[in-house]
This record gives structure tokens, sequence and C-alpha cells, in this order.
């Protein structure tokens, strides 16, 4: 038994499909949003609990680290002698 679809029938079936597509899209974006505000808030109030020598201590913490990084990466772009050789 062979079925006939109309080019109509065919393209509102298409137009529901991509129509579905930016409804899952929008949610994706608005939940997206809503986390991050959630993470926003909750970050604010953590600092907002901290005394001032603690968030001083905190961002010279993250300062060194973010330093260690840099030049831990710099170090192991030029650093040949020390790679691994696997073609030996």
């Amino acid at each position: 038994m062979a079925i006939n679809f109309s080019p109509a029938y065919v393209s509102a079936q298409e137009g529901s499909v991509e129509k579905a597509e930016k409804e899952i899209a929008k949610k994706r974006k608005k939940q997206a949003k809503a986390t991050k505000k959630a993470q926003k808030e909750a970050k604010k109030a953590f600092w907002k609990l901290q005394s001032k020598e603690a968030k001083k201590r905190i961002k010279k913490s993250n300062k060194k680290q973010k330093k260690a990084a840099r030049r831990a990466k710099k170090q192991g772009e030029y650093k040949w002698e020390e790679q691994e050789h696997t073609h030996e």
C-alpha cells in the first residue's frame, strides 16, 4: 500500500519540526540564563560573608595560581629535553 503525501503536508511537518527545535533551543537558553544568574547570586553572597582580610588573601592566592599556571604552560612549550620522545 503506497501513501502519497502532498508537498503541502510534508512542508507543514518540516515546519513543525523546526518550530519544536526553536522551542527547545529557547528553553535551553532560558535555563542557562537562570543557572548563570543563580551562580552570580551565590558568588555575591559568598563574598559578602567574607572578611576584608579573607577577600584579600583569596584574591592574592588566585593571582598566584594564575601566574604559576602561565609559567608552567610557557615552560612546557619550550623545554623539549624534558618531553617524552615516542619516536625512539
